[in-house]
């Protein structure tokens, strides 16, 4: 867009606050502002089509004393007041979609947009910002990688190395997550989720706080998305998360109930619990759900889990109480901190029951 009117006089705008962080420790602050875009300033009077969108935050300690934070709140809304104040509308030229998103929402009901007719766009810095410029940097890093081990190997004299400690905790979590007999699909299954957090970060997302557009950009679960036809999606969004708590919490339980499931099913049978539960769980949420938008590997780890409850009841409840116990209470204990973090616990339980099913479906007959 090269040529634009920004109407302030119709602008409107919110403020919002909510509760994030790994222990819900920070308290983050955003001012909406949302205002119609036109041809030229002679055009205002007709009704608004397009619009420009706009979200300024700033995050403080939840801990501070409500004093603090109303000190914070005071002066952060100053400050946007004072950036739209004096921001040049017009050297904005370059935009996307809004997608379907809580923030989006926002901005429908701030602008009565109940028929979603409108165009809400936000702009954009970076233009190149697309999985072709990552390619682009990860092949020169990658080059640059290979150059410097053909040097190393030629040049640099190697003598083996023992180590002291023979049960080296580092060393013992490097051999794990290398694909070997007998323990080829989890390494790679924790390794492309660990490589597409990575990657995510050096899109420039946000990898702490993202954002929805952005996870959506880049694979995340999204009902108007598949509905258009993007059913990679059902694959890409098992393997995206949205934060390190996230990532890490979800592979150290995958490592340890994989380590159990592997030993009752096989490689490839704990393969097909996998991406069966994560597939099934995804559609369970979409039907349930409307305007959706999610990410995560726990639909798929919960019918790992849900395949261990399974083998612990057919297998008889006496010889594997505790096993029961442990996967069903574990279960529960998600779907209580599911309601108070907002976690899909549609995936959880449908994932854990979808794996209770392939389960039996495995031993029957055993």
């Amino acid at each position: 867009i090269n040529k634009l009117y920004v109407d302030e006089s119709q602008g409107k705008g919110d403020f919002q606050t909510r509760i994030v962080g790994r222990n819900g420790d920070k308290l983050q602050m955003q001012i909406f502002f949302i205002a119609p875009i036109f041809k030229d300033s002679g055009s205002v009077k007709n009704i608004p089509k397009v619009w420009y969108s706009e979200i300024k935050d700033s995050t403080i300690s939840y801990s501070l004393s409500n004093q603090k934070k109303e000190a914070a709140s005071k002066k952060f809304i100053q400050n946007t007041l004072h950036y739209f104040t004096k921001k040049d509308f017009s050297k904005e030229h370059n935009f996307e979609k809004l997608f379907e998103s809580d923030e989006k929402e926002t901005f429908d009901k701030l602008i009565g947009n109940h028929d979603k007719s409108a165009l809400i766009l936000k702009p954009v810095i970076n233009k190149s910002k697309n999985a072709n410029s990552f390619l682009y940097l990860y092949l020169k890093i990658l080059g640059g990688g290979l150059l410097i081990m053909l040097f190393s190997l030629i040049f640099i004299p190697y003598k083996v190395v023992e180590y002291k400690k023979k049960n080296d905790e580092f060393l013992s979590i490097l051999n794990f997550l290398i694909p070997k007999k007998g323990n080829y699909f989890l390494p790679i299954i924790i390794n492309l989720n660990i490589i597409y957090y990575v990657v995510l970060g050096l899109l420039q997302v946000d990898i702490f706080y993202p954002r929805t557009e952005d996870l959506v950009l880049y694979g995340a679960v999204s009902s108007e998305k598949i509905g258009q036809g993007e059913i990679w999606r059902f694959l890409s969004g098992m393997f995206m998360h949205g934060s390190l708590p996230h990532i890490v919490y979800n592979m150290f339980t995958l490592a340890i109930a994989a380590i159990f499931t592997k030993e009752i099913f096989g490689e490839k049978r704990l393969a097909v619990i996998y991406f069966i539960s994560g597939f099934l769980s995804t559609i369970a949420t979409l039907y349930f759900h409307n305007n959706y938008v999610g990410l995560g590997a726990s639909g798929a780890i919960f019918g790992i889990i849900g395949a261990l409850f399974g083998a612990g009841i057919i297998d008889g409840f006496k010889e594997n109480k505790s096993v029961i116990f442990i996967t069903f209470g574990y279960l529960l204990l998600n779907l209580l901190f599911g309601l108070i973090t907002n976690s899909d616990n549609i995936a959880h339980i449908s994932g854990f029951l979808f794996g209770a099913l392939l389960s039996w479906l495995f031993l029957k007959n055993k």
